[in-house]
């Protein structure tokens, strides 16, 4: 579920460049594993 919305929304944001993959800085009730899952997805996106 995170790794496809992180992608939906690279593919939407992304083309052309300049997109930032950044979580905001309200994310300290966060589950870790999430936090991973996030950080991994962006990984994959690269122009």
């Amino acid at each position: 579920e995170i790794r496809a919305e992180v992608h939906r929304l690279f593919d939407a944001l992304g083309p052309g460049g300049g997109f930032i993959i950044s979580p905001s800085d309200h994310f300290f009730d966060t589950r870790e594993e999430n936090l991973a899952a996030y950080a991994a997805a962006a990984r994959e996106c690269v122009y």
